[in-house]
């Protein structure tokens, strides 16, 4: 043994354990787990799970072209050259993998697991599956009380188990299901059940008279959002509590907006961010301690220029669908020149909604149609016991 390597074993555990929570990556630590059985009980130990996690994304899972082919992962590009991909594969879920009529939905993606709805019209299946890709291991949520739930237009939402922001696993997690049925929002929670192979239904609510023309917006910041009435009026459900609340948008009656989409800002608040014409933003945040029911107001009204990116040949700007909810400040905006440039230029953007500056997305220009649901390394890793008490 090296002096090196002896210096490292004189060291008490709790010092080896500030070292190696210092690993930024799970490989790296799967790797420190592997020299030998000190190490290996420290990093398996429950203290180490609950300061040492990591939020690392291996990659992003797509749909494809075919929605009877599972969604693809593709690795980060940090992650790239130390992981296969065909780990993330989701040929381990049931149904035929060479069956064209199934169809497979990326619902949401949380931590390292992914929830999907398959539908197979032979059978007359459909199932909302929770799964984590790199332990192959999957858990198919029991059917919500009838009436049923039609999951293909339903929003299902995938959060931490103990509802107050910890760990998310197969063994930890709930998943929201939220579906309009007859004039009224309902809503039901499943929870991961006592086994990685079950899950249980817990609770629901609803909220009535809804009208047929809402639009749903999406989840954000623990709570689900849906708007109508031109986007004055919005309902939003509490992921934790499950309840709803509702409020009215300071929208002047000629405003007409094109999209409305939710981000969050830098105080981790939702924001809900409107496009109007002429490229105009507008960001509504929730009041601060007002008294009564809830109440937003306008936070700030943003013209989008090219000259605020940088790039004079671009003169449209859309907000796309795929906003980078995790991204606090920051909304996603694809600019275009309107076909002027012999080429149609277009490009996508990260817009801090603070400071105005601006960072250009690399990647195909037409990505922005691409969502991406990321993946991220499970925590704690999995380990195998080491036999050698000399290794």
């Amino acid at each position: 043994m090296g002096s090196h390597d002896a210096h490292i074993d004189l060291l008490p555990d709790d010092i080896l354990e500030l070292v190696l929570l210092g690993l930024h990556s799970p490989l790296w630590l799967l790797r420190a787990a592997s020299t030998c059985k000190r190490w290996r009980r420290i990093i398996s130990s429950a203290v180490f799970a609950l300061h040492g996690r990591r939020s690392v994304v291996a990659g992003s899972y797509y749909h494809q072209e075919a929605s009877s082919l599972r969604p693809r992962f593709e690795p980060s590009p940090s992650t790239a050259a130390a992981i296969d991909a065909g780990n993330f594969s989701l040929d381990f879920l049931p149904g035929s993998i060479s069956d064209d009529k199934c169809s497979w939905t990326i619902k949401d993606s949380r931590g390292s697991l992914l929830l999907l709805y398959y539908y197979n019209p032979k059978s007359g299946r459909r199932d909302l599956i929770v799964c984590e890709p790199l332990t192959r291991r999957h858990v198919v949520m029991p059917p919500p009380p009838k009436p049923p739930v039609f999951y293909w237009n339903a929003m299902a939402v995938l959060l931490n188990g103990d509802g107050d922001g910890g760990a998310i696993g197969m063994s930890s997690f709930r998943v929201l299901l939220c579906s309009y049925e007859y004039a009224r929002i309902r809503a039901c929670v499943f929870t991961s059940g006592s086994s990685n192979s079950s899950s249980a239904f817990l609770r629901e609510t609803s909220i009535d008279n809804i009208p047929l023309s809402f639009c749903t917006m999406g989840f954000t910041a623990g709570r689900c959002y849906w708007q109508y009435d031109g986007g004055k009026a919005v309902v939003a459900l509490d992921g934790s509590t499950l309840k709803f609340s509702s409020f009215m948008l300071p929208i002047e009656n000629e405003e007409n907006f094109r999209k409305m989409i939710l981000t969050v800002g830098r105080d981790g608040d939702a924001r809900i961010v409107a496009e109007g014409r002429g490229n105009i933003l507008k960001i509504f945040a929730r009041s601060k301690g007002g008294a009564g029911g809830e109440e937003w107001e306008l936070e700030k009204t943003i013209e989008v220029t090219a000259v605020m990116l940088g790039l004079p040949q671009l003169q449209f700007f859309h907000l796309t669908s795929d906003q980078p909810h995790d991204d606090e400040g920051i909304v996603r905006i694809f600019g275009y020149d309107g076909g002027r440039a012999p080429d149609g230029t277009s490009m996508r953007f990260h817009l801090d909604m603070e400071t105005m500056e601006s960072e250009r997305l690399p990647g195909c220009d037409l990505g922005y149609m691409r969502q991406a649901y990321p993946s991220e390394f499970p925590w704690p890793p999995t380990l195998r016991a080491c036999t050698d008490d000399n290794t």
